[in-house]
This record gives C-alpha cells, structure tokens and sequence, in this order.
C-alpha cells in the first residue's frame, strides 16, 4: 500500500471516529432526555368511586372514576412511548459504542486499582489499557505484606462502554539472610516435616502446600500451589509467605556446623 493510500484511510478513519464520538454524545443526550421525561410524566390519580358526576364533552356525564381510569390509560400509552424511545436510543447507542470499540483509535480509560481510581490513560483497547494500569500498583502501598494479596486491576471507558479487568499476585519481600548470601531453600525432613519419600510436602485440595528451610539462616519459605483469594474465591493461585527461624532450624543448622 502506497503512503498516498495509507494517509487517505487513516483521514477516512480519523474522520469516521470523530462521526461516531458525535453520534455517541447525540444518543447519550436523546437517551438521558427521555428518563428525565418518564420520570417527569410520573403521577398518581384517584380511581376510587364517588357518586358525583361532570360533564365531558359532548354532554357525556362520567364519574370522577371513569375519568380517573381515562387519565391512567392515557399515562400509561404515553409511558409505553417513552420506554419505546429509550430503548430505541439504548439500541443506537450501543451500536455506535460498538464501532467504536472495533477501532483503534485511542480513547480514555479510567484505571481502577484495588477498588480505588488510580488516574487515567489513553489507549486503543483494554488490553492496552490494562497493561498501563498494571503499572499503577505502587509496592509502597503495602508495606506489610506478610503472604501474597491479589490485587484487582480495572479500566473502564465511559465513551465506549468497553470495561476489562485482571488480577495482579502481589508477594511478599523475601527477607534477607545472613551474611548478604542468598537464600539455599532445602527440604530436610527432621526439619520441615511430611512424608520421607515427599518432605515439606502436604496435599491441599488439587495442590500441595510446600515447606521449606534455608540452609544458611534457618527461615522458613512456604508456598501453596491451591491458594484462595478470599475477596474473589478464586481457587488454584499460588502464594508464598515466610516464616522465621525456630528451634528446628536453627539446632540443624548449628549440627551442620
């Protein structure tokens, strides 16, 4: 494709985008102008039957009762037209969200993290989008983690309708070990404990809880292959936590020595 060709259709693409913000604004207004209007043409009227009559026209006498059940048949021809209006101005302003949504072009995102807004970004899908709101994690935040927490990640676009979600595992820092040396996970079983053949090993639903000790400091590493994230109930997550040095560990250690 030529760069004649290729700027023509990106012109068309701007063009027809901007077409479709307008007709999504239009629609949003015909859609809120037709609630406030059903919510407007709201009343009561009383059907109870009383003996007085008044003239209608043409001389036609009626009870306030018959006039009451005209007044509530009328109101609900005109709610009929008025649910037909939003629905039809829901129907149009889904399907131009919709274009909207198969384009690329870029639209803003309210990034949503942990339950609470975490700013905004441009994109042109929720993928995109997620991937910048990942970004807004900030470790800070949880200083205390103890065992892994999930965080839950969300953009919304108001313009598009479009909304995606993900869950980031947030574990906790591995704690130093003596010295500066790095961490020697080991599973001796007088120490972490279970079945000889499986030590530090424990069946846990579909998954297995894993114990282990460090050869050089006596801390304890725990991972679970089946956790469950209590705020989604979300089952087969991995988590680890720690644990500090006990009596075990620290009497293997000293008869390593």
């Amino acid at each position: 494709m030529s760069d004649v060709v290729e700027f023509v259709e990106y012109t068309k693409s701007i063009t027809r985008n901007i077409v479709i913000r307008e007709r999504i604004k239009d629609y949003e207004k015909d859609l809120k102008a037709a609630k406030m209007e059903l919510e407007d043409h709201n009343y009561e009227v009383d059907t109870s039957e009383v003996p007085w009559y008044i003239e209608a026209q043409g001389g036609e006498r009626r009870t306030l009762k018959e006039c009451a059940d005209l007044q509530t048949e009328e109101w609900r021809n005109i709610e009929i037209k008025l649910l037909d209006a939003i629905h039809l101005a829901e129907t149009k302003l889904s399907s131009v969200r919709s274009d909207l949504a198969r384009s690329e072009e870029f639209r803003e995102w309210r990034i949503i993290v942990d339950g609470f807004e975490s700013g905004t970004t441009l994109a042109p899908s929720s993928s995109e989008a997620l991937k910048v709101a990942i970004t807004k994690i900030d470790r800070s935040d949880y200083p205390y983690v103890e065992t892994t927490m999930w965080i839950s990640v969300k953009v919304t676009c108001d313009e598009s309708g479009e909304e995606d979600l993900d869950t980031v595992a947030l574990h906790p820092d591995e704690p130093g070990c003596v010295d500066g040396k790095n961490h020697d996970w080991q599973s001796p079983h007088k120490v972490v404990g279970g079945r000889e053949d499986y030590p530090g090993m424990w069946p846990n639903e579909a998954g297995v809880i894993i114990r282990e000790v460090c050869g050089n400091c006596g801390k304890y590493k725990v991972t679970n292959t089946w956790a469950l994230d209590v705020a989604t109930g979300a089952h087969g997550l991995r988590s680890v936590s720690y644990e500090k040095p006990d009596d075990f560990s620290l009497q293997w250690l000293a008869d390593k020595r």
